[in-house]
């Protein structure tokens, strides 16, 4: 027997232990490693090399070690010409989606590649290959945050591509890249476009599940960009339509197309969203309660995927909805001045991009972390170091969300205001000048407004102060964005007469939201309210006083201190590695 036919049956057996159940995975690569050590022709080696690289890929996060496989393995392929293109574009497939998980490689020679290929895998009718292939171009792209040539590879998909279902979904994928990068929706005639070609191509028993598919990836999309605008009241819809579909769906997987996502992730999306929607509205134990089924959901499909082969895209969507799960409910738990709970949420973050991402999803997320810390610093009085944090959070700027990065600039300059640093303060403002943040998000531009109001109104500049709010809260209103409206009502208070009818529902709301400090300064000017007209102010002076009591120093600095974590405020610039224990380093 010859050592090609030995290297065969050697991952023969590879895959008969890998398909035992349960899954003997050690043996298997071991038996796949051992046909690489024979004397093999080039296919055959080229071969091994790649299955080999496979099974690297699914079960293990030694990712250099499969880049080192799946890349000899494509390029040994390169030199056998035509015999082993379907092969060859498996392998560049693989590579493009390591690549996008690592994020620790430069991607200048993979677009390359994808470019060439991209041609071999139209002469030769595949396909399969010439869709991933363009996604991963598209994705890469965007990741890079070059919209241009996202856009060029959507552009060529358009041009070229004769499936229908395949065509809406890269004009889905169009249209997510324009919310992502441009913040705004492709025009309306192309929305419309959309619409239609989902309910022509509804209307097909064939095409059904993947419709379903389809149509959930648009619905998710155009839900992801009315929340990140701030659009609230306006979303209502779109997010109930989005749970009915998450509570009727049901596992299949569609015979020919793309699928967008699975059930188990889509119910975490709409988890997500949801708890998005209710923080805008002031809800927390409505935000707690989707917290925990998301969670819940989170956990189950990461144990699934420790035993069954899960695509690298799936697990990195997961552990970045769990990241913004823990975020999410951090800025609540702060908000509700829980600091230990809200440290401890910053502590699962670290820990879990640590374990299932290595330093480069932790690196993703440092901005989002710092923000978190200075919020904490900030109700703890510790302005000094709620500063430190808001500027080592500014130094990520290059790998930060637009909408984050203004949004750290405002928490920066409304610590600056309220010490009256107006140096400091203008330094920041020249960060967030019309021009800067005209690609914003509409909820963030109004978070800008409320800053000028706010210096306005400390500079006595009264009359732009009203000008300004007037129209943050008109916005505010139109999309039931309580907090912010709630904010502009208070500080408008302290320039013209306002009645209690006006002042009310903002005590209401933040006490439903757990928003002491909103609680407090609402029934303050309630109090005073009550007493000009005669009344006894006792029901609001007592609510005020209850709120006093958690945003009281010791009442925090107590709390603060009963978690383990606490030591995470005097995080900045150093390795997460100072803080995270043994057990979280080495798993």
């Amino acid at each position: 027997m010859s050592a090609d036919h030995v290297a065969m049956a050697m991952l023969a057996m590879s895959e008969t232990l890998r398909n035992q159940k349960p899954p003997k995975l050690k043996m298997a690569i071991k038996c796949a490693r051992g046909a690489l050590k024979l004397f093999l022709s080039p296919p055959v080696q080229a071969h091994c090399h790649l299955q080999l690289g496979k099974l690297l890929f699914f079960y293990t996060d030694v990712y250099d070690l499969t880049r080192q496989h799946l890349e000899t393995a494509y390029s040994m392929m390169i030199q056998m010409g035509v015999n082993f293109v379907e092969q060859r574009l498996e392998a560049l497939s693989f590579i493009c989606e390591l690549y996008i998980h690592c994020r620790r490689w430069k991607f200048l020679k993979l677009l390359h590649d994808i470019g060439s290929e991209l041609t071999t895998a139209r002469q030769h009718e595949l396909p399969l290959y010439y869709h991933k292939l363009l996604l991963y171009y598209i994705e890469i792209n965007t990741l890079d945050n070059n919209s241009l040539q996202a856009f060029e590879g959507c552009n060529v998909a358009l041009e070229t591509v004769t499936d229908p279902t395949i065509q809406l979904y890269f004009r889905i994928t169009k249209n997510l890249i324009s919310c992502r990068l441009e913040n705004t929706e492709v025009d309306a005639e192309e929305m419309t476009r959309i619409g239609s070609m989902i309910q022509n191509l509804e209307s097909d028993e064939l095409d059904r599940p993947h419709m379903v598919n389809l149509k959930f990836f648009y619905m998710c999309t155009k839900l992801a960009h009315m929340l990140t605008d701030g659009q609230t009241r306006s979303s209502r819809g779109v997010l109930r339509a989005v749970q009915n579909e998450v509570g009727t769906l049901v596992e299949t997987v569609p015979i020919n197309g793309i699928r967008w996502m699975d059930t188990m992730p889509m119910t975490v999306f709409a988890c997500l969203m949801t708890i998005v929607n209710s923080m805008l509205q002031c809800n927390y134990e409505r935000a707690l309660k989707y917290f925990r089924v998301a969670i819940k959901h989170v956990d189950d499909l990461i144990s699934k995927s420790v035993r069954t082969p899960t695509e690298y895209c799936v697990i990195r969507s997961v552990n970045k909805m769990r990241v913004g799960l823990l975020e999410l409910i951090g800025m609540c738990n702060v908000m509700a001045c829980k600091p230990s709970v809200g440290i401890n949420n910053i502590y699962e973050i670290m820990q879990y991009a640590w374990r299932n991402g290595s330093s480069e999803m932790y690196n993703e997320i440092v901005p989002n972390i710092q923000n978190l810390l200075g919020l904490i610093c900030c109700y703890m009085r510790d302005t000094e170091s709620a500063e430190k944090h808001y500027l080592t959070a500014i130094k990520y700027q290059h790998c930060m969300d637009r909408n984050l990065y203004v949004m750290i600039n405002v928490n920066l300059a409304l610590l600056y205001l309220n010490e009256c640093r107006m140096a400091e303060y203008y330094d920041v403002a020249e960060r967030l000048s019309a021009n800067r943040i005209s690609k914003c998000s509409t909820i963030v531009k109004h978070n800008v407004g409320f800053l000028t109001a706010f210096h306005n109104y400390l500079q006595n500049k009264i009359t732009e102060c009203r000008v300004v709010l007037h129209d943050l809260l008109e916005a505010a209103k139109a999309e039931d964005l309580f907090r912010l409206h709630g904010l502009g009502i208070l500080l408008l208070s302290n320039m013209v007469p306002v009645v209690e009818e006006v002042i009310k529902p903002t005590g209401e709301w933040s006490q439903k939201g757990l928003d002491h400090f909103v609680v407090y300064w609402s029934n303050i000017v309630l109090g005073k309210l009550e007493e000009k007209r005669g009344g006894k102010s006792s029901k609001y002076n007592e609510i005020a006083r209850q709120s006093f009591d958690f945003l009281e120093l010791r009442s925090l600095t107590a709390d603060l201190e009963s978690s383990p974590h606490s030591g995470l405020l005097q995080l900045y610039d150093q390795e997460p590695s100072v803080f995270l224990s043994k057990e979280d380093i080495l798993s």
